[in-house]
């Protein structure tokens, strides 16, 4: 059955080229397929001069949304298998294990030190994404190891390391809930809560080539994924099977 399996994954593929061009077809300003496929090609090389509106409605607006939405499902949907791979549980997430709700943190005070953001058509805009997106990632680098430690003193059973999550994700929840009451701004308020309710829609090209550094990973986790469905199947099955299973968990 293992052709069955590979012949699913290349047909997911290949829809998601048609999906990706009904994305950047609907919309307020309605363009073609055909004229999508023009104005991506007139991108590469100007062969059919579409109109200069629709060249920038796909280029500056739509592909980059599509593409960082792309990147962001591959990199979820990867981190999530993994987790629940190595923990043996089907809920467990970044929402479960904290590591969300860290991030959020991190961004609520990286926005309220002065990342900057401007007001546009009532909606709050960060001017300076990437320092939002480095102290998230800071706080969400802590709160994974803090979970880790958390679990290692209790020992690192997958259970601890649920439970350990959850008393993380509680206490970041609680920081940015403060941070939100005491700011006393509520431009920022407005900019913190839009921030962690998510959006592609200020995304641009520049910022893909940052997104998908987060795809190197998933040749490695697709390397792994035996290991990890032998931990399925117990400790011990994993063991005689030759996965060392403190390293990998």
């Amino acid at each position: 059955m293992q052709w069955v399996r590979w012949g699913l994954m290349v047909v997911s593929g290949l829809a998601l080229l048609p999906l990706v061009i009904l994305d950047m077809v609907i919309g307020s300003y309605r363009v073609s397929p055909m004229v999508v496929l023009k104005a991506l090609v007139d991108g590469i090389d100007p062969v059919f001069n579409v109109p200069h509106d629709a060249y920038l409605v796909v280029w500056q607006l739509r592909l980059p949304e599509a593409l960082a939405s792309l990147i962001l499902g591959a990199s979820l949907a990867s981190a999530g298998a993994v987790l629940q791979g190595i923990l043996r549980n089907p809920l467990a997430s970044t929402y479960t294990l904290g590591i969300s709700a860290a991030a959020g943190f991190g961004a609520a005070v990286a926005i309220l030190l002065g990342a900057g953001y401007v007001i546009r058509y009532y909606l709050p805009v960060i001017t300076e994404p990437y320092l939002v997106v480095i102290g998230a990632f800071i706080a969400a680098s802590s709160a994974a190891l803090l979970v880790y430690f958390l679990s290692f003193i209790k020992g690192a059973s997958p259970v601890t390391i649920i439970l350990a999550g959850v008393a993380v994700m509680f206490v970041f929840s609680t920081g940015t809930s403060l941070i939100q009451y005491l700011t006393g701004n509520p431009d920022v308020t407005h900019a913190i809560v839009m921030w962690m309710l998510g959006s592609v829609t200020n995304v641009t090209l520049n910022y893909i080539p940052y997104m998908a550094l987060s795809l190197l990973a998933i040749p490695y986790y697709v390397l792994i994924a035996w290991r990890l469905n032998a931990l399925n199947l117990g400790d011990d099955v994993a063991h005689s099977l030759g996965v060392n299973v403190r390293n990998t968990s």
